[in-house]
């Protein structure tokens, strides 16, 4: 379990304070812009700890949480020379074939990242943390770039990774609702709520974004109506 006593994180005009415990599952964040979701995910990593008016007291298992216990994508990664199954490989000594497969990239596997879509880029570093098979995963809008079909299945993928703790934010409210196994629903640097997907509201969500947000049932599944 990672348990975030307390992150609190001053950036002058903006300031985020949160404690929470997230199990292992995937865990997706939803907020508007500006909310909080990205500085929510740095945070974790230690980036903000030299700032002053920082407090980062979080533990994974009972024990300070480190470098060596997640991995995380942000929101931009520079891109490099390498091939694909280079840049796949970069921060492991593991076999990147698996990975390329399940995010269908093996006929990309020679081809130079700086080459790459948008979307594959994406692909890639996803793969790329996947294979260093840490017990945390921080994947910051990862839902950016890619199209409708890759979405679903790199959330249904990212869905069976019941052992691992993903916490994953989003821009589409349809995908946390269809794939999280739990929602933390933050604004203004502050959450809102946290629940699984069946117990989300629309009151917490219109209050979240500033707007009405309807939830209807179609067959089975639950869809956000703005």
């Amino acid at each position: 379990m990672l348990t975030i006593n307390e992150l609190s994180i001053d950036l002058g005009s903006f300031h985020l304070n949160m404690n929470t415990k997230i199990r292992p599952g995937l865990t997706m964040i939803v907020g508007q812009n500006g909310s909080g979701k990205s500085t929510f995910l740095t945070g974790l990593t230690g980036f903000y700890d030299e700032k002053s008016g920082t407090v980062r007291d979080v533990n994974y298992n009972s024990k300070p949480l480190s470098h060596h216990t997640y991995a995380y994508l942000p929101q931009e990664m520079p891109r490099s020379l390498l091939s694909v199954k280079d840049f796949v490989e970069l921060t492991t000594e593991k076999d990147s074939g698996e990975m390329l497969d399940i995010f269908n990239l093996t006929d990309l596997r020679d081809a130079r990242i700086e080459t790459l879509s948008g979307g594959e880029f994406k692909r890639a570093q996803l793969a790329q943390i996947i294979l260093e098979d840490k017990p945390i995963l921080l994947l910051d809008e990862i839902d950016q770039s890619l199209d409708i079909a890759f979405q679903k299945h790199v959330f249904e993928y990212l869905s069976t990774l019941k052992d691992k703790i993903i916490i994953a934010s989003v821009h589409q409210l349809s995908l946390s609702l269809k794939y999280a196994d739990e929602i933390l629903v933050i604004k203004k640097g502050a959450l809102l709520s946290q629940n699984a997907p069946q117990n989300i509201d629309e009151i917490t969500l219109s209050d979240a974004f500033d707007t009405s947000v309807k939830i209807r049932e179609l067959s089975g599944s639950r869809h956000i109506i703005l």
